[in-house]
């Protein structure tokens, strides 16, 4: 699954990280950003091989990459069952 929420004023981090802890799931946060797409990226790949959840803050600033990375996702073709 992913979730984009792109609302000014929303911010789900809080009920994503006491979530994640219920769960005992890993979860790894990038704020995005000006120069913040190669972290993204290498975050998500990392999330991908491990099964963690990654969690990209401030997509707002960050919506050529979210383009790129809805790509990158649907062409993915070995991903851990608990990525996020």
């Amino acid at each position: 699954p992913l979730v984009l929420i792109l609302s000014a004023g929303s911010d789900p981090t809080e009920t994503v990280l006491n979530l994640a802890k219920k769960l005992k799931r890993e979860v790894l946060a990038v704020s995005l950003g000006k120069g913040q797409d190669a972290i993204a990226r290498r975050t998500i790949d990392t999330g991908v091989s491990i099964g963690s959840w990654v969690l990209l803050q401030n997509a707002h600033l960050g919506l050529p990459f979210l383009t790129e990375l809805e790509h990158s996702l649907l062409r993915m073709e070995a991903v851990e069952p608990a990525f996020r």
